[in-house]
């Protein structure tokens, strides 16, 4: 598809990975002249707990003062949905975990105000690790690794930009989900402190993460006097350094900052003044000095050589991919929902009173079969195939942990006989023959087998969402029968591993413990 460099633009997934301006109905309007579809905009720095939280009130008052123009996002759904409505999707963002003070549990707090992002350490140490701007790094701390653990449970997107070079190594080493860093440029193409040495780069990058390119001026080769090009100078030197699917675009603007602002973030505790000398007043490189100018920067990538799939990548979609993974837990445990966020999915939808009774009732597996076929299209064209995947296992979960409690109540069953009853019931459902290959209260571990499947015959060629509730409906029921019995506390997951839809001869559904 040739697309004109408007019509790609508008047509693309826009992310900057931070800004940090002076906030304002002007800065909001520059958004939405650039086409951004979200941003990362940074709500704490040096602030403690009150201050920051002061700083997330005012965003809510923003949501509500210009609806218009912005929406809040926690999960990559809302990202999706503020294309869709032509706004721009604010992720709030910590560039400091100063906020938490020294209690991991105001992580989980800052996490339901909408906290998405968090960066390890500014440019001074703190309780979790060094900053870039430290005599000394030292690494991380003990307590830096229960945050780092703690965000990764919560589904907090880390990040190093500012981060002492040792403390990220470890951190991205230690962390369970990829990591970013979402406005910094390679050390050795310009040799400035905040600036990061290829070994960390790298290291991001094979461990799935992404690295936003910045149009800071100080962080440029050519500083003050740089243009558009030279910005493009910088994706292209990274993407041949680590690989188009790990490079995206973190401006680190800072509209309408005075002068003072500057000096604060830079001072930080010292009382020996900034610790790093700008070049006031900063200019921006020609040709994306606002966010209004994004549009230039997919042009420029255009002439670059970059093709339409590329661009998109880079602009966009590398950052949705890396959010999914630490937001929704997609592509690392399990694609399973919490709860909360799928009655979030779930309300977004338009289904008849008959469909969300029988969804809320009734497990997935033991639905008739015209029923599953009649919601399947609704939330298929309503959704995503990302966020149907996530409906499916959450439904099924959900399904099968009620049927279970009801029979262990009324049957007396327990075990794998409750299991094959349950398995038995879904198959003259006609999904098909299932059959229970492994069961182990004690590993905790099951594997259960599908070796005909009559709905996915009857629905044709409609991809692997045939069978996406299974493991949900299968962990389910088996975590329920493990807590009934006292068995294994640890949580549950189930993935497929095989599938009819893939051209497997069967469809092969493991159930496994979280550590």
């Amino acid at each position: 598809m040739n697309h004109t460099p408007n019509a790609l633009h508008d047509t693309a997934t826009v992310i900057d990975c931070l800004e940090i301006s002076n906030w304002s109905e002007s800065v909001f309007q520059q958004m939405r002249q650039g086409g951004l579809t979200a941003v990362n905009c940074t709500c704490s720095i040096l602030e403690n707990f009150r201050q920051t939280v002061k700083n997330i009130a005012w965003w809510q008052k923003a949501f509500n003062t210009y609806p218009e123009l912005i929406m809040p996002v926690h999960d990559t759904a809302d990202i999706r949905t503020a294309k869709q409505h032509n706004k721009t999707g604010i992720i709030l963002g910590f560039q400091n975990t100063s906020a938490i003070e020294d209690d991991l549990d105001l992580l989980g707090v800052f996490h339901q105000l909408g906290v998405r992002v968090m960066q390890l350490t500014y440019m001074e140490s703190n309780l979790s690790g060094q900053g870039c701007l430290e005599r000394f790094d030292a690494g991380l701390t003990n307590f830096g690794k229960e945050v780092l653990e703690e965000m990764n449970r919560l589904g907090i997107l880390i990040d190093l930009s500012h981060v002492g070079n040792q403390t990220a190594l470890e951190a991205i080493t230690h962390s369970r989900r990829p990591v970013a860093l979402t406005h910094a440029n390679p050390k050795s193409l310009c040799d400035h402190p905040r600036n990061k040495p290829d070994e960390v780069i790298k290291a991001v990058a094979d461990r799935g993460g992404v690295v936003g390119a910045t149009i800071f001026p100080p962080f440029l080769p050519a500083g003050n006097r740089s243009v558009l090009t030279d910005f493009i100078d910088v994706i292209d030197y990274m993407v041949n350094m680590i690989g188009i699917d790990h490079v995206a675009v973190g401006t680190d603007f800072t509209t309408g900052q005075p002068r003072q602002w500057f000096d604060w973030i830079l001072t930080g505790r010292s009382k020996k003044g900034p610790a790093l000398q700008l070049q006031h007043p900063l200019v921006n490189p020609k040709g994306i000095q606002s966010a209004a100018d994004f549009p230039n920067i997919t042009a420029a990538l255009l002439e670059r050589g970059y093709d339409e799939h590329q661009i998109r990548k880079i602009m966009g979609e590398n950052m949705m991919r890396i959010f999914s993974q630490v937001w929704e837990n997609q592509g690392t445990t399990s694609d399973m929902a919490s709860p909360a966020s799928y009655h979030h999915l779930i309300s977004r939808l338009k289904l008849t009173s008959e469909q969300r009774l029988m969804l809320d009732s009734i497990p997935m597996v033991l639905f008739p079969r015209w029923f599953f076929v009649s919601i399947k299209k609704q939330i298929e064209k309503q959704s995503d195939l990302e966020t149907a995947r996530k409906i499916y296992y959450q439904a099924g979960w959900e399904g099968a942990v009620k049927w279970t409690q009801k029979h262990i109540e009324t049957e007396g069953l327990s075990g794998r006989a409750l299991l094959e009853q349950y398995m038995n019931s879904a198959g003259l459902r006609g999904w098909g023959k299932l059959t229970i290959a492994e069961y182990d209260e004690q590993a905790p571990r099951a594997v259960v087998i599908l070796t005909h499947s009559a709905v996915a015959e009857e629905m044709g060629d409609v991809g692997r969402t045939v069978c996406d509730h299974l493991p949900g409906s299968i962990a389910g029921a088996f975590q329920t029968i493990l807590t009934t019995s006292g068995g294994s506390s640890k949580k549950i997951i189930g993935r497929e591993t095989k599938c009819l839809a893939n051209g497997d001869d069967k469809c092969v559904f493991e159930i496994t413990a979280v550590d």
